[in-house]
């Protein structure tokens, strides 16, 4: 859980020269967890699935129990109790799992990974990278596969260690809970049901990194060929 920014501008650097470089449309949101929100005109609640679109468009939103509209999402961000029922509702409602001993599995399976965050902070504020007012925990790229590609590539320029991405649960918890949780760079396609009720792009994905993995990616640009080095003209050979 992180502050107020007093100088945003390397942030705002940041997601210029990321958003140039990889031909980003719009902005990487910045996610934070805060007990103070920040400034928003937004009295809209939003689930986690359409906050983060509305973000990369411009948005700033406050993420609260009472403002989070989808009672999975608010547990999943740890602003709230778990969903009564939540494996019935999967099974016959979302009709994502064959049974409800397999959402159990599957509920299992990711709880194990990455466990809410519950406590932690009275706000998730969800808002463009550039004009951030609280220090981000995660920025989150709304991107092609190929984009999402370099940004992975950039990220693990200098260290050669592949992300143990998590693909599987709720968009919510694969593009959120479990990189704040574990602290690892994330790579999801979210869940069908909240793509589909958010409308989202079907050729994007999310990628999700730490904010403090951000500075050297950035760094990492001029000299990886996933940002703007070039292999030498023989390098196929």
């Amino acid at each position: 859980m992180t502050g107020r920014i007093e100088e945003n501008q390397s942030w705002k650097a940041y997601s210029n020269r990321l958003g140039k470089v990889l031909g980003l449309k719009g902005s990487p949101v910045a996610v934070t967890y805060s007990n103070v929100g920040a400034n928003s005109i937004s009295r809209k609640r939003h689930r986690v699935c359409e906050a983060i679109p509305a973000a990369r468009d411009g948005e700033v939103i406050n993420l609260s129990r009472a403002t989070c509209s989808c009672r999975g999402g608010a547990n999943f961000l740890g602003l709230g109790p778990p969903r009564e029922k939540l494996e019935e509702f999967l099974v016959y409602s979302e009709k994502l799992w064959d049974s409800i001993a397999t959402a159990r599995r599957a509920l299992t399976h990711i709880l194990s990974r990455a466990p809410p965050p519950t406590g932690l902070s009275k706000y998730v504020v969800f808002s463009p990278l550039e004009n951030a007012e609280l220090e981000p925990d995660l920025v989150l790229f709304l991107c092609s596969p190929e984009q999402g590609c370099r940004l992975t590539a950039l990220a693990s320029y200098r260290e050669g260690a592949i992300p143990p991405t998590e693909m599987g649960g709720s968009l919510c918890w694969s593009s959120v809970t479990y990189p704040l949780v574990t602290g690892n760079i994330n790579v999801s396609l979210g869940d069908f049901s909240a793509r589909r009720t958010a409308c989202w792009n079907p050729l994007e994905l999310i990628v999700s990194i730490p904010a403090h993995k951000i500075p050297q990616i950035v760094d990492n640009i001029d000299h990886c060929s996933a940002g703007t080095a070039k292999p030498p003209e023989n390098s196929s050979d």
